[in-house]
C-alpha cells in the first residue's frame, strides 16, 4: 500500500488502543510491533544517605551474599 493512496477508517487513537489490547491479550507480541509499552512507574526509591547507611550496618553474611549475588551474570 502507498501511502498517498491510503485512507485510513480509524482514528489514531481507535488503532492505539486496538494495538494495546491485542498486546495485553498476548495476541500480538512486541516483536510484531514497534508499538512501545509502557513500562511500569518506579516507586519512590532510597536516598543515597539510606542506601549507605544500610550498606554501613550489613552483617558480613549480608555483604557475602549481595556480594556473591552481584558476581552472578
Amino acid at each position: 500500500v502507498h501511502p498517498e493512496h491510503f485512507k485510513s477508517e480509524k482514528t489514531r487513537e481507535q488503532v492505539i488502543a486496538e494495538t494495546k489490547a491485542a498486546m495485553q491479550q498476548g495476541r500480538l507480541s512486541y516483536g510484531q510491533s514497534n508499538f512501545p509499552m509502557r513500562t511500569p512507574d518506579a516507586s519512590p526509591g532510597k536516598t543515597r544517605e539510606q542506601v549507605i547507611n544500610e550498606l554501613r550496618s550489613e552483617s558480613p553474611e549480608e555483604r557475602d551474599a549481595r556480594l556473591r549475588l552481584n558476581s552472578q551474570g
